[in-house]
C-alpha cells in the first residue's frame, strides 16, 4: 500500500475513536501483520515524541493511531539504524512506557501504554540507538532541529547549552550563495565580508573575534588557516556556527568561535542535477550533483559533485575562476558499521586583494573617490593559483545498542602561489613642503611580492559515545583522542617599491619581485585528549560537563639562515553548561567555556610566551514550539582573552604576554517556517570589543572591522497553488554599524551600510527550477578598512541566473 502518516499532534486519537465508536475489537499485543515487511534503514531526527512517532510511520509506510495524552511533554531521541517496523517502535518507544500494536486493518498500528515490567527486569537497561550517521547530521529544509558540532553527539540544537546555529543546503540556494562568506550574512554575531569584496579567503569575525586562523573546520577537523584553503560552498550540505570558546572538544581554538562546514554525503534516495549559470562580471558556470545507491539493498552508495567557473569580478584584471570536484563512496558491509569515503580536487586562478589608503575609499580625498574597479597590481606581474586536494573518511561502528566507535580522518595538500606588484603601503609623500597637497593623496606606494606555500595537513579524531540510564538519570558520555599535524614551507620574495597614479594608473611592467627575502619550515603538531558528559534528568534538567588535556609543538626552521625555534606548550580546558527543557519548548540555559592557543615566540629574555587563553560566559534561552516548525535563541555573553601580545614597556622590539581584550553583547537569531507558503530568517547582534589592557596605545580602544550593532531579515514566499504555482521570491535586508578605521581610534569610522538581496525562483515541474537572485541589489558603494592603508571596497551589486534540470 501506498506510504501514509497521520499526525499524532493533530489527530488526537481520531482513528482510535472511530474504532472504539464502531465497536472493532483491538488485536492482541502480540498479533502480527500477515506478511512481516524486511527490515530498513531509518533516520529519524530527535525533537518531541509526536514528531518522532509521526516520521517513523511516514518512513515505514504504515498508519499509526494515538491517544494525544499519551505522547504530550514527551522527547525523543530519534531513531537511526536498521530496523524491523515493530523493531523500530520497540526502540522508540523503550523508555516511554509505550508500545505499539498491529490495529485491525493491514499497515495500522495503534498506540497503547506497555504493560509492567516483571520486578526483576526493573533494572535492565533500555535498548536505545546511538548512530550518528552522515545523514542524520543532514538537516533538510530551512529549520535545522539537530547538529554535532557543538557536542560532537547527535544532540538537538534544543538541548545544547551554547549558541549554535545552522545554515542549510535549502537556505544557501535561496539566498544564492557564491562563497562561505555570503551563506553567513544572515546570522546573528558573524561578520563575514569583512576584508570587503574577495577572491582569495573567507574573512569571517565571531563576536568581535577573528577566525582567521584557527576558526574554520571542515568535517569537524581543522583546516589551520583560511588565509590558504578555501572551500567551494556547492559541495557542502550545511554550515554550522559554534560561538564562544571551543577547546574543549577541538583544541587549539579562537575564542569567537567556529565555523564547521559540513560536505555533501552520499545518500540513499537517487539525485541528479545539472545547473547552468551566468551573472555579473561575465561569470559562467556549470555544476553538477549526482547520488544514490550502487546495489539494490543501499549498501553501497556514492555522490559525485562538481563545479566549474569562469569570472571576471568588479575589479581590473581580477579572475575568480575555479575547478572542483568532490567525490565520495559511503559503504555499509553490515548494519552496525559505516564507512564514507570523501574526496576533493579545486584548482583556483583569482586576483589579489586591492589595499587602498582609507583617504578616497571611506575618507574625503581632493582628488575625489578612488574607482572601484580600479587595479593596483600589475597585469603582468599579479596572479594567484591554488591547488588543494583532499581525501578523508568517516567511521562508524556499533558494538551494542549503547556502546559506539566514531574515526574521522583527512588528509590536505595545497599548493599556493602569490604573486602581485599591489601590496599597498599608503600614500608615498610627493610634495613635502605641504602635507595637505593633492599630490600627497595620489600615488599609492606599493611593495612587489610573491608567497609560496606548499602545506600538508593530517588530522585525526577518535571518538567512543556511550548512552545509558541509571535510576532518572540518561548519561551521554563521549571521549576523544585526536591528533593534528600541520607542515608547511613557504617562501617569501620581495622587490623594489614603486609607486602607482591611483587616478590615472600606468601599468608599464616596472614593479618587479628580484629576491628571496625569506623561506621557512613551519611544523606544528597537536594532541589532545577529552572527555564529556552530557547528563538528563527526567527528561528536562541536562548538564553537560567537559574537559580536556592539549599538548601542541611548533618548529620553525629558517631555510635560508638553519636558525630553528621549537616551542611547546601544554594546556587544560574546562568547559559546564545546565539547562532545563521545559514542555513548551523553552529552555533557558548558563554555560561556561573555555579556549586557548599558543602565542609563538618568546619574550626579551628568551621565555616562550604563555598560550593566550579565552574563558565566556554565557546565558540564553531556547525556543523550539511544539509541532511548529521554528527555532529561536536568544544569548547573552562575555567573552575574555588574556595573555594577548602586546608591545614589551622595556623595549619596543619585543612583545610580552600581558594584553587582554574583552567582548560581550546580545545576540538574537530565529528561523521559522510560518506556513506552507512562508519562510523567514532573522537576526540582531550587539556586540562591545574592547582591548581593555595593551603597552602600544590602544588599550581603551575598540577594534577595527567589528561593528556594534548588526541586523538581518529574510522573508520567503512560495507559491504552492493555481496556475503560478512553484513560483517563489525571497527578499533580505542586511544592516553592518560602522567600525573603527584605525587601531588608534583617531581616523574616525566607516559610514554604517544597508543593504538588500533578491531571489526569485521558478519550479516548473519535478525537473526544472529556474533561479535569479541579486545581492546588494541597489548596488551600494562601500568600503571597510583593517588599517588606514588596507582598505577595500565591499561586493557591488551582483546578479546570477541559474537554470538546474534534475531527474
Amino acid at each position: 500500500m501506498p506510504s501514509r502518516s497521520l499526525p499524532i499532534g493533530r489527530i488526537r486519537c481520531a482513528l482510535l475513536a472511530a474504532c472504539l465508536g464502531l465497536g472493532i475489537p483491538a488485536t492482541d499485543a502480540g498479533a502480527a501483520p500477515a506478511s512481516a515487511p524486511p527490515a530498513i534503514r531509518y533516520d529519524v531526527a530527535s525533537g518531541s515524541l509526536d514528531q518522532a512517532l509521526n516520521a517513523y510511520a511516514r518512513q515505514s509506510g504504515v498508519v499509526l493511531s494515538a491517544d494525544g495524552n499519551l505522547t504530550a511533554g514527551r522527547h525523543s531521541d530519534g531513531l537511526h539504524g536498521t530496523y524491523d517496523i515493530d523493531g523500530g517502535f520497540r526502540a522508540l518507544l523503550a523508555q516511554h512506557g509505550l508500545q505499539a500494536v498491529p490495529g485491525t486493518a493491514a499497515g495500522t498500528y495503534v498506540l497503547r501504554p506497555a504493560p509492567p515490567m516483571p520486578n526483576n527486569a526493573a533494572t535492565q537497561l533500555p535498548t536505545v540507538s546511538v548512530t550518528a550517521s552522515a545523514d542524520a547530521m543532514q538537516n533538510p529544509g530551512y529549520v535545522a532541529t539537530q547538529t554535532v558540532t557543538a557536542t560532537k553527539t547527535l544532540t538537538p540544537l534544543l538541548e545544547t547549552p551554547q549558541s549554535v546555529s545552522v545554515v542549510t543546503r535549502a537556505a544557501m540556494d535561496n539566498l544564492g550563495a557564491q562563497s562561505v562568506s555570503q551563506a553567513l550574512r544572515y546570522s546573528a554575531g558573524v561578520l563575514p565580508d569583512n576584508a570587503g569584496a574577495e577572491t582569495r579567503y573567507d574573512w569571517i569575525n565571531i563576536r568581535g573575534v577573528s577566525e582567521s586562523t584557527l576558526g574554520l573546520y571542515l568535517d569537524g577537523l581543522r583546516l589551520q588557516s583560511n588565509t590558504e584553503f578555501r572551500i567551494e560552498p556547492y559541495g557542502l550540505q550545511q554550515l554550522d556556527v559554534l560561538r564562544g570558546p571551543s577547546s574543549v572538544l577541538y583544541g587549539q581554538n579562537a575564542p569567537g568561535g567556529l565555523i564547521n562546514m559540513v560536505t555533501k554525503r552520499p545518500t540513499d534516495d537517487p539525485l541528479h542535477e545539472i545547473t547552468l549559470s551566468y551573472g555579473s562580471f561575465n561569470n559562467r558556470q556549470a555544476s553538477f550533483d549526482f547520488s544514490g545507491p550502487v546495489d539494490g539493498n543501499n549498501k553501497v552508495l556514492y555522490r559525485l559533485t562538481g563545479l566549474v567557473r569562469n569570472s571576471d569580478t568588479q575589479v581590473q584584471y581580477t579572475p575568480d575562476d575555479r575547478t572542483y570536484i568532490a567525490p565520495s563512496v559511503t559503504l555499509r558491509p553490515g548494519d552496525d558499521t559505516s564507512l564514507t569515503l570523501l574526496a576533493s580536487y579545486q584548482k583556483d586562478n583569482v586576483g589579489f586583494g586591492q589595499f587602498l589608503p582609507a583617504y578616497g575609499t571611506v575618507l574625503d580625498n581632493p582628488n575625489g573617490k578612488i574607482p572601484v574597479r580600479r587595479f593596483v597590481g600589475d597585469p603582468d606581474v599579479d596572479s594567484i593559483k591554488r591547488e588543494q586536494t583532499m581525501f578523508g573518511y568517516q567511521l562508524s561502528h556499533d558494538f551494542n545498542s549503547h556502546l559506539q566507535f566514531r574515526q574521522n580522518f583527512r588528509y590536505a595538500h595545497m599548493s599556493y602561489r602569490v604573486n602581485t606588484a599591489g601590496y599597498g603601503l599608503g600614500y608615498a609623500t610627493v610634495d613635502k613642503t605641504d602635507s595637505d597637497a593633492a599630490a600627497n593623496y595620489r600615488y599609492l606606494n606599493r611593495l612587489p611580492f610573491s608567497d609560496y606555500r606548499n602545506v600538508d595537513v593530517f588530522g585525526l579524531d577518535n571518538q567512543v559515545e556511550g548512552r545509558w540510564t541509571l535510576g532518572d538519570f540518561k548519561h551521554d558520555v563521549l571521549a576523544g583522542l585526536d591528533y593534528y599535524d600541520y607542515n608547511q614551507l613557504r617562501t617569501q620574495g620581495r622587490g623594489t617599491n614603486s609607486v602607482l597614479d591611483l587616478y590615472q594608473p600606468d601599468y608599464d611592467g616596472s614593479a618587479a619581485i628580484t629576491r628571496i627575502a625569506s623561506q621557512q619550515r613551519t611544523h606544528m603538531r597537536q594532541t589532545g585528549t577529552y572527555v564529556q558528559d552530557q547528563i538528563t534528568w527526567r527528561d528536562h534538567w541536562i548538564m553537560t560537563l567537559g574537559a580536556r588535556r592539549d599538548w601542541a609543538t611548533q618548529k620553525v626552521k629558517n631555510q635560508l639562515t638553519s636558525a630553528r625555534t621549537d616551542q611547546g606548550d601544554a594546556a587544560n580546558s574546562f568547559r559546564g553548561a545546565l539547562m532545563y527543557r521545559s514542555d513548551l519548548g523553552l529552555a533557558p540555559y548558563f554555560s561556561y567555556s573555555e579556549s586557548f592557543q599558543p602565542n609563538i615566540g618568546s619574550d626579551r629574555n628568551g621565555n616562550q610566551f604563555d598560550p593566550s587563553r579565552g574563558k565566556q560566559y554565557e546565558v540564553g534561552l531556547k525556543f523550539q514550539p511544539r509541532q511548529a516548525e521554528s527555532f529561536v535563541t536568544l544569548s547573552l555573553f562575555d567573552l575574555r582573552m588574556t595573555n594577548v601580545l602586546t608591545t614589551d614597556p622595556v623595549d619596543s622590539t619585543y612583545s610580552t604576554a600581558a594584553g587582554e581584550q574583552r567582548s560581550r553583547g546580545v545576540e538574537l537569531e530565529g528561523t521559522a517556517v510560518l506556513s506552507d507558503a512562508w519562510r523567514v530568517l532573522g537576526s540582531y547582534s550587539y556586540v562591545d570589543a574592547k582591548i581593555t589592557k595593551a603597552n602600544d596605545g590602544t588599550e581603551g580602544k575598540h577594534p577595527t572591522q567589528q561593528p556594534a550593532h548588526m541586523a538581518s531579515l529574510w522573508l520567503d514566499y512560495a507559491i504552492k497553488g493555481g496556475p503560478l504555482r512553484g513560483l517563489g521570491a525571497g527578499a533580505g535586508v542586511r544592516y553592518v554599524g560602522t567600525t573603527f578605521i584605525d587601531a588608534d581610534n583617531t581616523l574616525g569610522k566607516t559610514p554604517p551600510r544597508t543593504l538588500v538581496d533578491l531571489g526569485v525562483r521558478y519550479e516548473l515541474d519535478k525537473h526544472w527550477r529556474f533561479a535569479l537572485n541579486a545581492n546588494n541589489l541597489f548596488d551600494k558603494i562601500y568600503a571597510v578598512c583593517v588599517t588606514a592603508t588596507q582598505c577595500a571596497y565591499g561586493t557591488r551589486r551582483t546578479v546570477m541566473a541559474n537554470a538546474t534540470y534534475r531527474w
